[in-house]
């Protein structure tokens, strides 16, 4: 895995003055390879729903921007497979839906037939 230093003054140093953050999760899909290259900066509501529908964490979990200004993010990569899903929710979700109990794993069954 690589770091990735995400240098982006004027947001940055904005959030870190207002005392706010932001979380963000970014990827990239070389398709030709299936390979997906991604950074989560403090999101974490994301996972690779393989084609068997098991959900599969995507690790290297960074701090949401603004809280400081020097955090270093590692990169992640995973190698996707036919049928692979990568699925990205919010926390209004979980919040919406407090008796589902919602999780990566939950909403993987949820899923099951989806696409």
């Amino acid at each position: 895995m690589e770091t990735a230093f995400l240098f982006i003054p004027p947001l940055l140093l904005g959030l870190n003055r207002s005392e706010s953050f932001v979380t963000l999760f970014h990827a990239q899909l070389d398709a030709a390879a299936r390979l997906l290259t991604f950074v989560d900066c403090g999101h974490g509501f994301v996972f690779l729903r393989k084609a068997d529908g098991k959900a599969v964490e995507l690790l290297s979990r960074g701090l949401p921007l603004g809280v400081t200004c020097l955090e270093r993010y590692q990169e992640g990569m995973v190698t996707m497979e036919a049928g692979d899903a990568l699925v990205l929710y919010s926390d209004g979700l979980v919040d919406a839906l407090p008796e589902q109990a919602l999780d990566n794993g939950a909403l993987a069954k949820l899923l099951e037939g989806a696409g």
